[in-house]
C-alpha cells in the first residue's frame, strides 16, 4: 500500500530502530559515574591523635590518623578530608563504604582507579 517511514512504526506496531536509545539526562550522568574508575582503600584508622597524618601502609592497610574524636562521624569526616587531601581530589570523591563504628574501614575513592590511588599515596 504506502511505503513506510522506517522508525515512524506501522499498523503493526512500532518498528524497532536498532541500538539507539534515549536517556534521560538523570540516567545519563548515573551510568557515567558508574563508567567512571574508583578504588578501595582499606585504612586502620587512630581517632583523637595529636594531629591528621597519614603514616603509611602496613600489610596492605593504609595506617591514618586524626586529630577529631569518634562521636558523630566527626573521624570519619576528618578521614575523608585527610585522605582525599593527599590524592589530591575533591572531599567529595572519597566515602565510606564499610567500618562507620569500628577502627578498621574502607573507602572509596571515585576519579582514580587502585594503582593511582597507591602511586599517590606512596603505596606499597
Amino acid at each position: 500500500m504506502g511505503v513506510s517511514n522506517p522508525g515512524s512504526g506501522t499498523a503493526e506496531g512500532p518498528v524497532d530502530a536498532g541500538p539507539l536509545v534515549v536517556l534521560g539526562p538523570v540516567l545519563r550522568r548515573r551510568l557515567q559515574r558508574v563508567r567512571e574508575p574508583s578504588a578501595t582503600l582499606s585504612v586502620r584508622l587512630r581517632p583523637r591523635a595529636g594531629r591528621d597524618a597519614l603514616e603509611g601502609w602496613r600489610y596492605g592497610v593504609l595506617q591514618a590518623r586524626v586529630a577529631a574524636p569518634p562521636v558523630g562521624g566527626k573521624a570519619n569526616r576528618a578521614l575523608c578530608r585527610l585522605v582525599a587531601g593527599e590524592l589530591g581530589v575533591a572531599p567529595s570523591r572519597v566515602t565510606l563504604v564499610r567500618g562507620e563504628r569500628g577502627r578498621e574501614k574502607v573507602l572509596r575513592v571515585d576519579g582514580l582507579d587502585a594503582v593511582g590511588v597507591h602511586e599517590r599515596l606512596g603505596g606499597s
